[in-house]
């Protein structure tokens, strides 16, 4: 049974918060869960390994040609192959690890890694309101999350001399984000040393020449030499191919350096983990995982190598039977098959998935995803503290 520890909200500390969290609430538990130091360690030694075993595994696929086995589109592969080769000017600005266990006496095990859209839309939760929360019940916090944004940020700006610090955030119109997400990374950003605008996609010029261009009425045009997108690599390979060209063209050619990256999407696939376990399988961090439904397993998941987090995934008992899903039809993707790891839960039922959120050579933020046995983006978001016992 995991502890918890119920607090509550006040307006008071910060002045900006409820303009914020009114547009979050309902993602928002107010609760947070006591960590030990052996428990915190634990999770960050964890976290760096993984780290490593992705990078690993990268270096792999791209050099064995391995893409097939994870169906990553071919129109990816330029860009991936592109800005890996020069992962030292194109870095990730985060990630966020979702691990079974680390808490309630159970072991740490892998269950994703989010490193694309994915990670930006809870940034608010793990950044400004988990430091308001603890704030406010005068408790103990991990290593400061918005501290480790501010260097990332500075170190890339620093990887790229000949570029001007000037940083698009764009997103589809009909997919805007939230202000919460918007003002989070605008605020980072800004303390970096970036000159920030907001735009969507649909209204920014994509020229080879000039770059990522946005019009600003009169005649007068303002180019951005990075951009971050608030949409998933994959969606633009699957469903918006002449955009992805576009851009594509434009990191090709050195005009714009994008946050995340495009190698990131290997990352973002669940289909990497076939291979972490097929190379690195004595591993305690890792699920056994394989391309057919196991035999031999108590109880299993089926999850697909694409998609939003949680849909089509399937959970099934030992002989095969559905247990619980979240749509009746396999979407167009290959799956994975992995054994159903044990997952901590309250007295109420919810279970809790571990979300370690890390930036390039430190882990930062660890909170929980409150919900069901299936993951779901609404799932809410409990905070940490660092505990004594």
């Amino acid at each position: 049974m995991i502890p918890i520890y119920n607090t509550s909200l006040s307006a008071d500390v910060d002045a900006q918060l409820p303009q914020h969290y009114a547009l979050h609430q309902k993602y928002i538990a107010n609760q947070l869960i006591p960590l030990n130091l052996g428990q915190i360690n634990a999770l960050t030694a964890a976290v760096q390994l993984l780290y490593q075993l992705y990078t690993s595994a990268t270096d792999q696929i791209i050099a064995e040609q391995k893409w097939k086995g994870i169906d990553m589109p071919y129109n990816m592969l330029d860009i991936i192959n592109f800005t890996w080769q020069h992962k030292h000017q194109h870095l990730p600005l985060c990630l966020r690890f979702d691990l079974a266990g680390g808490v309630a006496n159970l072991p740490i095990k892998l269950l994703a890694c989010h490193a694309d859209n994915e990670v930006f839309d809870r940034l608010f939760e793990a950044t400004i309101l988990q430091n308001h929360h603890l704030k406010i019940n005068q408790l103990a916090q991990n290593a400061p999350f918005e501290t480790a944004l501010v260097a990332q940020l500075s170190h890339l700006l620093a990887a790229n001399p000949q570029k001007k610090a000037t940083l698009l955030l764009t997103y589809f119109a009909h997919q805007k984000p939230s202000t919460a997400t918007r003002n989070t990374l605008t605020m980072v950003a800004q303390k970096a040393g970036f000159a920030i605008e907001h735009k969507a996609i649909e209204d920014v010029i994509l020229s080879p020449t000039e770059g990522m261009v946005v019009d600003d009425g009169w005649d007068r045009y303002r180019n951005f030499d990075f951009c971050c997108l608030l949409a998933d690599w994959e969606d633009l390979a699957f469903d918006h191919l002449p955009l992805l060209d576009s851009i594509a063209n434009l990191i090709l050619h050195k005009k714009v350096v994008m946050i995340n990256p495009p190698y990131t999407m290997l990352w973002q696939s669940v289909g990497v983990q076939r291979y972490l376990w097929e190379w690195y399988k004595f591993n305690d961090l890792l699920l056994p995982t394989t391309l057919q439904p196991p035999a031999r397993y108590s109880k299993y998941m089926a999850k697909p190598i694409w998609g939003v987090e949680g849909t089509h995934t399937t959970i099934f008992d030992e002989k095969g039977k559905v247990l619980l899903s979240n749509h009746e039809a396999y979407p167009p993707h290959s799956l994975i098959y992995q054994p159903l790891p044990l997952l901590p839960t309250d007295l109420q039922g919810n279970t809790y998935r571990t979300a370690v959120y890390y930036v390039p050579n430190k882990a930062c933020t660890i909170g929980f995803r409150q919900g069901n046995l299936l993951p779901n983006p609404n799932d809410k978001w409990v905070g940490s503290f660092v505990s004594e016992q």
